[in-house]
């Protein structure tokens, strides 16, 4: 491999997965760069090429079909795929999300919104569009709970204009029974299914419960409405290609040559927050629960509040949504933090506080039983590309370069003492300061005036939203 490798990114940059699969091979070049990269913006239907005259070293490429791979094959030049095309890994490696695994999570979380009635629609495909294992895990895991989906087909009639195709998925919206927890592939599925709700004069998510199989914020703002969706780390599909594209370059064999990342679970917002549900007792009470998620609500005052007993409201649960009242609460409270964790720069100790905790340990005991990490790790791991990467099993894997050096590496044997300095002592000036002496000790608080505790007290101003940082 050259010193500095020359490498083309060929990767759509007009969807938010796109703009995150690249930002993931840029840190990887920060890290164990410099390359010479060769990148131009795309379209999500613009077919991936080389440019004229370029030569290099290694090409990262979205391959979403089979055929676009004969138009850049180049003889010596490896070729790593963040596409969704089903190719033979050794004709070309790839990296991608889990889709069959983030169906079957998009699934669970309708399921425990306690929905019976399933949709899917998966009309703009492109890059992004979590390819077409997506559906079959989605579809398969309803069935497992003795459920049927629902799949959109798009108006057959090619010159349909766009008000047209509204109107097409809204009378096919209105002909399944409602509510309906629909997944959607992409963020324009998303925008579709909101606009053609609103032709048909549906609700979400009272009456159309939207979960999406990727996160785009652009896509939220353009619909109005916090958009729930699979939370899978696409930085982290950047970051292996461009691991794996050097491990090609230097002419050494891939222990993997398609590698899967797996997506953590579903970032409940808006769209899919619980209400739809059948039982009107049940859906009254999760619309308290979300209402007070910041305050110590107890089952008993929750059946209280209610009007009914504690053993009426549990069994009713049960029957609904396949859950105790107490677990819908911590299951909420959790999915709220991991929103807030996701979208704000608040501390623990206050996520912990708006999430009804009184203390922090506790949101991290129930974070861990539905995520497998801490909520510190969590966010982390979304700040950093997702990195820490799970196995087939959810066992992390380690972070990719260098190992960690430990205090009893050899490298790190503690050397002879470093021999004193051969400078000449500066004589003092008469009449400075000689060296500075032992630093004065503070009293102890009990010591102190009333003056100097009320100066102590006053001399930092904590926001109150954000402790410990000034406003």
């Amino acid at each position: 491999m050259a010193e500095q490798p020359s490498i083309a990114i060929l990767v759509p940059t007009a969807t938010a997965s796109g703009r995150e699969v690249v930002e993931g091979i840029a840190e990887f070049v920060q890290e164990h760069g410099p390359w010479f990269v060769c990148f131009e913006p795309r379209g999500p239907h613009e077919p991936p090429g080389i440019p004229e005259r370029w030569t290099g070293d290694g090409i990262i490429a979205a391959v979403d079909d089979p055929g676009q791979l004969e138009a850049l094959a180049r003889p010596g030049i490896p070729i790593v795929s963040v596409g969704t095309a089903t190719i033979d890994p050794r004709r070309l490696p790839q990296v991608g999300v889990d889709a069959e695994l983030a169906g079957r999570l998009a699934a669970q979380h309708l399921l425990d919104a306690g929905l019976r009635s399933f949709a899917f629609i998966g009309v703009n495909r492109g890059f992004g569009a979590v390819d077409e294992r997506l559906e079959p895990g989605f579809v398969a895991r309803i069935a497992a709970a003795g459920g049927v989906v629902r799949s959109y087909a798009a108006a057959a009639d090619a010159g349909v204009s766009h008000r047209g195709s509204l109107e097409h998925l809204a009378a096919w919206l209105g002909e399944g029974d409602l509510p309906v927890g629909l997944l959607a592939a992409t963020d324009s599925d998303v925008l579709a299914v909101i606009e053609a709700g609103r032709i048909a004069g549906l609700r979400v998510p009272e009456d159309v419960a939207i979960v999406a199989g990727e996160h785009d914020p652009l896509t939220a703002r353009l619909a109005g409405i916090g958009i729930s969706a699979v939370d899978a780390p696409r930085q982290a599909v950047g970051h292996a290609a461009a691991r794996m594209l050097r491990t090609l370059m230097q002419g050494l064999p891939l222990a993997e040559r398609r590698f899967l990342i797996t997506p953590s679970g579903v970032i409940g917002r808006d769209s899919s927050d619980g209400v739809a549900v059948a039982d009107e007792l049940v859906r009254d009470a999760l619309v308290m629960i979300r209402e007070h998620l910041g305050e110590s609500l107890r089952v008993r005052d929750l059946a209280r509040r209610l009007g009914v007993a504690r053993r009426t409201l549990e069994s009713r649960f049960r029957a609904a949504i396949d859950r105790s009242p107490g677990e819908a609460i911590r299951r909420l409270r959790v999915e709220k933090a991991a929103r807030l964790l996701l979208d704000t720069r608040l501390p623990l100790a206050r996520v912990a506080e708006l999430c009804g905790y009184a203390e922090s340990r506790l949101l991290t005991a129930h974070f861990r039983q539905v995520h497998g990490v801490t909520p510190t790790a969590w966010r982390s791991d979304r700040r950093t590309g997702g990195r820490r990467w799970r196995g087939p099993r959810g066992a992390l894997r380690p972070r990719p370069g260098r190992p960690r050096r430990s205090k009893s590496s050899p490298d790190r044997r503690p050397g002879p003492d470093p021999a004193p300095s051969m400078s000449p002592a500066i004589p003092r000036r008469p009449g400075s300061p000689g060296p500075p002496g032992p630093r004065p000790t503070r009293p102890p608080r009990s010591h102190r005036t009333a003056d100097e505790q009320g100066a102590r007290a006053t001399a930092v101003t904590v926001h109150p939203e954000f402790p410990g940082r000034p406003p």
